[in-house]
């Protein structure tokens, strides 16, 4: 009987030991979670413009002759436009069968030639080519172009418009608590959020022009009143501490 008695008491002596550290583990921790958003707008002063060549042959050799020789004159247009080598870059080259098709549209095992495709980017740090440089690989043959517009000073920006955010996050926080009574500490969780990048009213941030050996801009399109808005989002956890009077 004094054994079994013992027992019982040791386990709840156990049970006592193991419930306080559970139950401080259950207490809910004083904190505040906010976000902070911030943009920066600034004028473009460069701009990607990255020109699709594709050509189409019975063989995979004359596909790829023929594109050779658009894709030559358009990069003869770097000494015309005095764009350094290394602004230039080949960003994507691919070689695809094209099948026939039967009565019903379907694809068949048969090969009716090849498509090859080449994609090259072109970094243009005057702005004032822009109009030109496109006008002339679509006359050379391109088929599609990409516009990009960015700053040179793109990661200077987004750097400033991250810490910015974060101000806006701990002002945030700041404001709350002291509203309801408290004030914040240290931050125990930051999450870097998202970065965009994206052009503002007046301009022309990025966009796909197909060729056809014309104008492709038209007179409609103006990038000079244009500015580039950089975007972050930061999110922060303070802890909170109740504010003495």
């Amino acid at each position: 009987m004094r054994t079994r008695l013992s027992l019982v008491v040791m386990l709840l002596f156990v049970l006592v030991l193991f419930e306080r550290p559970i139950r401080g583990e259950d207490m809910p921790q004083r904190s505040i979670r906010v976000t902070g958003d911030a943009e920066i707008k600034v004028e473009p002063d460069e701009v990607i413009v990255t020109v699709n060549i594709s050509t189409h042959a019975k063989t995979a050799q004359k596909a790829k002759a023929s594109n050779d020789m658009v894709t030559g004159e358009i990069l003869g247009l770097t000494e015309v436009f005095k764009i350094a080598s290394e602004n230039v870059k080949t960003t994507s080259i691919k070689l695809s069968p094209v099948y026939k098709l039967d009565n019903h549209c379907d694809e068949t095992h048969e090969v009716a030639g090849f498509d090859f495709d080449v994609g090259i980017s072109f970094l243009l740090k005057d702005l004032s080519q822009l109009r030109p440089f496109v006008d002339h690989v679509t006359k050379a043959g391109a088929t599609s172009v990409d516009v990009d517009f960015r700053s040179s000073r793109q990661k200077e920006h987004m750097v400033e418009a991250r810490l910015q955010a974060a101000r806006a996050a701990r002002a945030k926080a700041e404001t709350l608590a002291k509203e309801l009574g408290m004030k914040i500490g240290a931050a125990s969780l930051i999450g870097a959020g998202s970065l965009s990048n994206v052009l503002g009213s007046g301009g022309v941030g990025g966009g796909r022009f197909l060729g056809g050996g014309h104008d492709v801009f038209g007179e409609q399109l103006s990038y000079a009143d244009g500015e580039l808005v950089i975007e972050a989002r930061v999110s922060v956890m303070f802890d909170l501490e109740v504010a003495s009077k």
